[in-house]
């Protein structure tokens, strides 16, 4: 009997607690972090928009501020800018803190997926992790290492903020 009143509380804690790392519609969420990947690592942001209970579209941007002392890049190779729609399955996974959502990005320097997931730490803030890679790039070309640069597989984490209550 001890032991089901313990199971029972730890329940309504962890409900009461729950925070909701996907609302649904009118939900927006920014992110910020580090953007890893070969020959470079900087800094990214995201900021998403729910549409519907599932689906939210967002932009991302970086800026690579570190790169291997071999490369020469410039402006236009360091800086991404993508728009793109995730499909959240927090509301089909039943569990309100975490959120897993694959989605896809269109770019300055190509079309991409993503699969990220979150985890909300209290009400407002989490922390996130996000892998992307390319499906096609628009320079067909030989790229050299400076055109690789937010053109290839990258590997993004950081910190999340829930915003939705900013304005409605």
């Amino acid at each position: 009997m001890k032991s089901l009143f313990w199971i029972f509380l730890c329940c309504f804690i962890s409900i009461a607690n729950a925070q909701d790392a996907f609302k649904g519609k009118g939900d927006k969420k920014y992110q910020i972090g580090t953007s890893l990947q070969d020959n470079g690592l900087g800094l990214m942001g995201t900021f998403d928009i729910g549409i519907s209970n599932k689906f939210s579209v967002g932009a991302y941007s970086s800026y690579i501020f570190i790169l291997n002392k071999d490369l020469n890049a410039d402006f236009q190779d360091r800086f991404s800018f993508k728009a793109r729609v995730n499909l959240h399955l927090a509301p089909m996974m039943r569990n309100y803190n975490f959120d897993l959502y694959p989605g896809l990005n269109i770019g300055l320097k190509n079309v991409g997926a993503h699969l990220g997931a979150r985890y909300l730490i209290s009400e407002k803030t989490g922390v996130f992790f996000e892998a992307s890679l390319p499906i096609t790039k628009f320079n067909t070309n030989e790229l050299t290492p400076e055109e690789t640069l937010n053109n290839q597989p990258i590997l993004n984490l950081g910190v999340t903020f829930d915003i939705s209550y900013l304005w409605h």
